[in-house]
């Protein structure tokens, strides 16, 4: 008796998914990231906007993704406030690394102020 092909991809789909939803939901309450890297990736006609951080003790992080069919300040703001209501610290500052993007920066000025 074999596994179906699509019963492997629908548990390959389903682990995926969880692990996914661990990761987008995770908590940064007791966790020091000084550093942030924001960045998309263009795929067809939708962009995919990551954040991913630095721990203090080094470890990379990936915390947050938004889809978008632009790198607009609404989605990039969306992406910024889900880390904020996850816990992540940045009243002490926080470096914040981006490409040239308009949207990014102007967005990073209004949700960290002079703390990025």
């Amino acid at each position: 008796m074999g596994t179906s092909k699509s019963s492997v991809s629908r548990r390959f789909i389903d682990a995926s998914e969880a692990k996914a939803k661990k990761v987008l939901n995770r908590r940064f309450d007791d966790m020091q990231i000084p550093v942030l890297l924001i960045d998309n990736v263009a795929f067809a006609r939708l962009y995919a906007i990551l954040a991913m951080g630095t721990t203090k003790e080094g470890e990379k992080l990936i915390m947050g993704i938004r889809i978008g069919t632009t790198e607009n300040a609404q989605v990039c703001q969306g992406l910024l406030a889900d880390l904020i209501d996850r816990g992540l610290e940045h009243q002490d500052g926080i470096l914040a690394l981006i490409d040239g993007s308009k949207a990014l920066r102007k967005t990073l000025k209004t949700v960290f102020g002079d703390k990025a």
